[in-house]
């Protein structure tokens, strides 16, 4: 295995690119439960929906029933 399952340290610690993904799907953050290491131990009701939102998106993008452009961000 390579790529997003390798543990390359960094902002995402000791975990790979796959946990990452897979704990904020999860947990809508990139730690496991047990090794939260965030100042507060919890997300504000403002960053819940922000981070549900974003992943709704990124969810439709996966599924292709979003198409990427420069428009979809006002870029």
């Amino acid at each position: 295995m390579g790529g997003a399952n390798l543990v390359k340290g960094g902002p995402n610690s000791d975990y790979s690119f796959t946990e990452v993904r897979e704990n904020f799907i999860k947990y809508l953050v990139m730690y496991s439960p047990n090794r939260d290491i965030r100042i507060t131990a919890y997300d504000k009701k403002e960053e819940v929906t922000v981070k549900k939102s974003l992943l709704e998106y990124i969810m439709k993008l996966w599924k292709k029933k979003i198409v990427f452009n420069s428009i979809n961000f006002g870029i």
